[in-house]
């Protein structure tokens, strides 16, 4: 269905599948891709394909996809689907309920390989490569006789709460930097770090966007209060995973004024990390760099309900040194035919030649 036929009970059972999901993705909850589509992009031919599994008189929803339909792309130049991405979207992976995801990626796969005398297939940017949902997709394919094909392969950094005590970083050099940072701001007062769970109301939405704003993301317009549409998606959005008690926001607070804040969400058992924002008055202080590290000191107490939590940062991030583990991520293209099969190889054999030529 297109967006705009989304239902009330849609969006309700699409929270429901969130929770049961087989690999978590915070950027494909409803309460992300919503306002993304209000408020971003949408780019043309938006479809929202929900699978649903009906049985004993009840309908329950076991896969959502949010894809587009392109006509070419540096990866592919042939028309192909894509799985939705917002330019604030850091995976593209579906949601497939935990209990069915066999079931539910075979469908999924049969009803967009209907289009396969128009498209190419589907790409999937930054999955886990060895994980399950990959699994799943990977068997769709192998019963049709067609070869899963992978790409791009990259490490992200990622906070796992059960090990960080055993992870503290005091003997690495970066952390003891950190560690000499929070030593001398403690000298101006007192120092504060906190974490909202429950209660994330509009001012704490507001301290952060303000701080996101400050210094060089707002001088250089890449801060979210720098166009409106970003700052009513993300107003929407967090107030949208707050509602249900999943956004974590941190803060550093210097004699109760906030320095330094962070917002990250859950989704089932994991958590996402999303953007952080700093007064420049502190620079000096790393509090951008102090305030991720505090999470992962603390993470065992204040998170140890989550598995991990994803950094969501791009590869050189100060995060891979902060947080200790690392999460592989690869694009992913599922044929829907032979031919689309033959045209991503020929094009990945085509770009093996540029990097020689």
């Amino acid at each position: 269905m297109s967006p705009a036929e989304i239902s009330p009970v849609d969006i309700s059972a699409w929270v429901a599948l969130e929770a049961e999901a087989l690999q978590p993705n915070a950027y494909m909850s409803p309460h992300f891709v919503l306002p993304a589509l209000r408020y971003l992009d949408r780019p043309p031919g938006t479809r929202i394909l929900l699978v649903e599994r009906v049985g004993a008189g009840a309908v329950q929803t076991v896969a959502v996809a949010v894809l587009c339909r392109l006509t070419a792309t540096r990866l592919l130049l042939a028309p192909h689907h894509s799985i939705y991405r917002s330019r604030h979207s850091y995976l593209g992976a579906p949601l497939l309920h935990r209990e069915f995801a066999t079931d539910a990626a075979n469908h999924l796969f049969t009803e967009l390989a209907r289009h396969r005398w128009s498209a190419a297939g589907l790409i999937l940017p930054n999955v886990d490569p060895e994980g399950p949902l990959l699994a799943a997709f990977s068997e769709a394919c192998r019963s049709r006789g067609l070869a899963l094909q992978t790409t791009r392969e990259w490490q992200r950094a990622t906070l796992i709460p059960s090990r960080a005590g055993e992870d503290t970083l005091r003997n690495q050099k970066k952390y003891k930097r950190v560690e000499r940072c929070r030593r001398r701001l403690a000298e101006l007062g007192d120092l504060q770090w906190l974490i909202h769970r429950e209660g994330v109301d509009d001012e704490i939405i507001e301290s952060f966007l303000r701080l996101e704003h400050s210094g060089w993301k707002g001088r250089r317009h890449k801060s979210l209060r720098s166009r409106l549409a970003d700052e009513a998606f993300f107003r929407e959005m967090a107030t949208g995973f707050a509602r249900e008690g999943r956004a974590l926001f941190t803060e550093l607070r210097l004699n109760g004024r906030t320095i330094a804040s962070t917002s990250n969400f859950a989704s089932a058992h994991a958590g996402f990390a999303f953007k952080v924002g700093w007064d420049e008055a502190f620079r000096k202080f790393s509090v951008g760099n102090l305030i991720d590290a505090e999470l992962v000191e603390r993470a065992p107490e204040v998170c140890n309900d989550l598995a991990y939590i994803d950094s969501g940062s791009g590869p050189h991030s100060h995060m891979e040194v902060l947080w200790p583990h690392r999460r592989s991520l690869v694009t992913v293209f599922l044929p829907y035919s032979t031919a689309g099969q033959l045209a991503w190889q020929g094009m990945q054999s085509l770009r093996s030649l540029r990097r020689f030529v």
